[in-house]
């Protein structure tokens, strides 16, 4: 059977597809990290007692509630960016699946040619036994 033609830019292909893949993974993560980290944030936040006593602790829980604020405002920006650049990297992915998949077509279409070529040349080959035999046995009838 014939070597593939572009047997060494599929595997390039599916190296691609693989890295792309772990990079999506890795985006995905750190997607649910951010998330997971503002999840914990805001519960810990909503168990804050924030009763003022004097004037000294309203100060404390304004200066805390607006940091807090702050932070959930950081993670709200960086779940965005996460997001984003998690999109970037399933349209990655997609496009390099994509590109191994069309390869992987070729390689399949290449296989069933080379059998099919294959399977003629022996069916050739036992058509002229079978034709040798067959002109033996008229020569002996004659």
């Amino acid at each position: 059977m014939k070597r593939f033609g572009l047997a060494g830019l599929l595997r390039v292909r599916d190296l691609e597809e693989q890295r792309a893949a772990a990079e999506l993974a890795e985006a995905n993560r750190a997607v649910d990290a951010v998330r997971a980290r503002g999840s914990r944030t805001r519960a810990s936040l909503a168990g804050v007692r924030s009763e003022a006593v004097d004037a000294a602790t309203l100060s404390a829980v304004v200066a805390a509630r607006a940091s807090a604020q702050v932070l959930l405002g950081e993670l709200s920006a960086l779940h965005e960016l996460a997001a984003r650049e998690a999109g970037e990297a399933r349209s990655a992915h997609g496009a390099a699946r994509a590109s191994a998949v069309s390869l992987e077509k070729l390689r399949r279409r290449h296989t069933d040619s080379e059998i099919a070529r294959e399977l003629r040349e022996e069916q050739s080959a036992l058509d002229e036994v079978a034709i040798q035999g067959w002109r033996e046995s008229r020569k002996d009838a004659v």
